[in-house]
């Protein structure tokens, strides 16, 4: 015969659904006190002494109780506990604020709102990558984010230093833009380093601009593919992703689109070549007319890098702007000067980013501004660690339209007399 449980007192599975069926109920817009009662619920033992399997949503409602009760490490513990398992249906955007609001140097510290300090914003940041946040979900939040005060480079760099992700970057580098207006933030939100000598910084950019004059040779022949997935802007979207065979042989590049019968500039739109040497060379070849000086210290990559920034001179410029738009019409090219920055990774003195802003660009040409980003990093190519493009993006706006080019390189294999070249599909 089946037992029956105790007068006035609930059987196992019918007291672990009761907990469930009231915490299940509140709105994440409960108040406080609302979800507090109902993580109580959740906390009582089973007849059996065991506590109850948690719901989803039980880490942040444990959060909120230790929260009240002063734990703020505890707390915070719960709530990257939460962020961690995306198994609850709060909205991320309150957990992020209860992270703001534990984790912050006092207690009381204010939740990430606009007009928020850029210390309040990175405390952010760091307690959702510490707890391990989706990019998406952290990038989603930072969009409904303002700031009061200005946002570096340094520190959006050490942010995805530190894990994070490319959606997330891009946010921040929007923030960046956004509050280029705003007030320097009173004290540094980034640990600066002392900035080198004069001396040092004259070594290290002639050392690189070495490196980079010689890096076409330094090279090996190789194969890779290139993805390339293409946007208008706004959309989230590409409108396509092209797929590209690139063939690095006795220092010259060659792009092939693959399965497609046309050429790489007959796709219309944005592209993008030179990654592999001219790119550097358009920069270091002008030697003593380039205008350039020490800029900041970051992190990127974990590793410890200087950032230069560089103007080239128009007549001695060897940069050119290519451009068909999307639909029918003409191909255009026209040459530009540059400015932008330099990263140079302090061990070995190497060129790891490119951030490029074109100018001088003629008033009848249909390009109105483009920008590119390059990183580069060391790959394995036959046994032996290269310095080769990993990443790029490019930005071009024309008066009909504002295109974006996310470029990947991988794949990298040593190009030999009897290289088997297969290529497998990318999915947008």
């Amino acid at each position: 015969m089946k037992s029956m449980p105790a007068k006035g007192r609930p059987g196992k599975g019918s007291h672990r659904q009761k907990g469930l069926e009231r915490e299940t109920s509140l709105s994440k817009h409960a108040p406080l006190s609302d979800r507090a009662k109902a993580a109580s619920i959740n906390k009582q033992l089973d007849p059996d002494g065991e506590l109850i399997a948690p719901h989803p949503n039980w880490n942040a409602f444990l959060g909120t109780i230790l929260s009240d009760k002063g734990d703020r490490a505890g707390a915070a513990e719960h709530f990257r506990n939460y962020l961690t398992s995306c198994g609850g249906e709060l909205d991320v955007a309150f957990i992020m604020r209860q992270i703001s609001l534990v984790s912050g140097p006092a207690a009381g510290t204010l939740p990430v709102t606009k007009g928020t300090s850029t210390a309040e914003l990175v405390s952010m940041v760091r307690s959702a990558l510490q707890g391990r946040a989706r990019d998406d979900r952290l990038a989603r939040y930072l969009r409904d984010t303002g700031l009061a005060e200005r946002l570096d480079d340094r520190t959006v760099e050490t942010l995805e230093s530190e894990g994070a992700g490319p959606q997330t970057v891009a946010e921040l580098l929007r923030l960046r833009d956004e509050s280029v207006r705003r007030p320097q933030p009173a004290s540094p939100v980034i640990e600066t380093p002392a900035a080198p000598s004069p001396e040092e910084q004259e070594q290290i950019w002639a050392a690189a601009a070495q490196n980079s004059l010689h890096y076409a040779e330094s090279l090996p022949n190789f194969l890779c593919t290139e993805v390339v997935r293409r946007y208008l802007d706004p959309n989230d979207r590409p409108y396509d992703t092209l797929q590209l065979r690139l063939t690095y042989f006795d220092r010259k590049e060659d792009y092939q689109l693959i399965t497609a019968r046309r050429t790489y500039q007959q796709t219309g739109g944005a592209t993008t070549r030179g990654e592999f040497g001219s790119l550097l060379t358009s920069i270091f070849s002008i030697g003593s007319l380039l205008e350039s000086h020490w800029d900041h210290w970051t992190t990127l990559r974990k590793r410890r890098t200087l950032v230069y920034y560089f103007r080239t001179p128009l007549a001695q410029s060897v940069y050119k702007i290519e451009f068909r738009p999307s639909g029918a019409g003409p191909f255009s090219s026209t040459k530009a000067s540059q400015q932008g920055f330099v990263y140079i990774h302090a061990e070995t003195e190497r060129v790891v980013r490119i951030l490029c802003q074109a100018e001088n660009v003629p008033l009848n040409f249909p390009v109105q501004s483009a920008a590119s980003r390059v990183d580069y990093d060391f790959i394995d190519v036959g046994g032996n660690s290269y310095l080769l493009p990993v990443a790029a993006q490019i930005r071009v706006d024309s008066p009909a339209e504002e295109h974006r080019n996310e470029v990947a390189f991988r794949d990298y294999r040593k190009f030999t007399a009897d290289s088997n070249i297969a290529f497998g599909s990318v999915k947008n």
